[in-house]
C-alpha cells in the first residue's frame, strides 16, 4: 500500500507534446471563442455546451452584436443544441486539423466545468497552447493557475459574460497567454513528467 502521501499527480500524457513556446495574440475586431468536448454523449460536456449555447453566447450577441463568434467543437452535439447554433454560434463538429485550428483560428477558450472529476483534456489543452482561457475554478484540478494571472475564473453565466467582455482588451489577452505558457512549460514539460514517473517508481521501491 503506497499511502496517499506517496501518490503524485501524473498530467495528461499528451500535454508535453502539445506545449507551445509562444503564441501570437491578434488584435481583431471580431473575437473567435471556442468550447471543445470530445463527445456530447458525456453529460458534463453537454451541460457545458448548453450553458454557452443557450445563455452565454446569446447574451453577448445582445450586448455586442457581431463582436463574438463561438465555435462548438466535438462529435455528437445533441440535435436540440445543434438547432440553436446560429447567429454567433457555429457547430464545427470534429475538426480534422485541431492543431491548426487552435493555433490560428481562435482567440479565447471558454470552458465551463459544471461537473465531472479529475483532469480534463479540454481544460488544459488550451492552456498549453497559450490560448487566453475562461475556466470554472473547480476544473483546474489543483494546479497553480491563478485568476487574472494565468486564466480568468468563472462559474456562473454572468461571470463568463463579464470575463469575455474583459478579454476585448488585447493586452489582458497577451498577459494571460504569456503567463499560462510559462507556467504550463514549467509543470507539463516532458522533463517534469519523467521526474514524476521516476519519483513514483522510487517511492514504490522504498516501501
Amino acid at each position: 500500500n503506497l499511502g496517499a502521501q506517496n501518490i503524485a499527480t501524473l498530467p495528461l500524457r499528451s500535454l508535453p507534446n502539445l506545449l507551445k513556446q509562444e503564441r501570437e495574440i491578434k488584435d481583431r475586431d471580431v473575437l473567435h471563442l471556442f468550447f471543445m468536448g470530445a463527445s456530447y454523449n458525456v453529460h458534463h460536456n453537454r451541460k457545458a455546451a448548453e450553458l454557452i449555447i443557450k445563455d452565454v453566447a446569446p447574451e453577448l450577441e445582445r450586448q455586442m452584436p457581431g463582436k463574438f463568434m463561438f465555435h462548438i467543437l466535438g462529435k455528437k452535439l445533441p440535435e436540440d443544441l445543434s438547432k440553436l447554433c446560429k447567429d454567433n454560434i457555429k457547430e464545427e463538429g470534429f475538426v480534422d486539423d485541431l492543431d491548426l485550428f487552435l493555433r490560428d483560428k481562435v482567440d479565447i477558450a471558454v470552458i465551463p466545468s459544471i461537473m465531472g472529476a479529475g483532469m480534463q483534456q479540454k481544460i488544459f489543452e488550451p492552456l498549453v497552447y497559450g490560448i487566453p482561457s475562461i475556466i470554472s475554478e473547480r476544473g483546474i484540478a489543483g494546479y497553480p493557475y491563478k485568476h487574472e494571472e494565468h486564466v480568468l475564473f468563472a462559474n456562473r453565466k454572468e461571470e463568463f459574460v463579464e470575463n469575455i467582455l474583459r478579454l476585448r482588451d488585447v493586452n489582458l489577452r497577451r498577459t494571460l497567454s504569456i503567463n499560462s505558457l510559462e507556467l504550463s512549460n514549467n509543470i507539463f514539460s516532458k522533463e517534469k513528467l519523467d521526474q514524476i514517473v521516476t519519483k513514483g517508481l522510487e517511492s514504490c521501491y522504498d516501501q
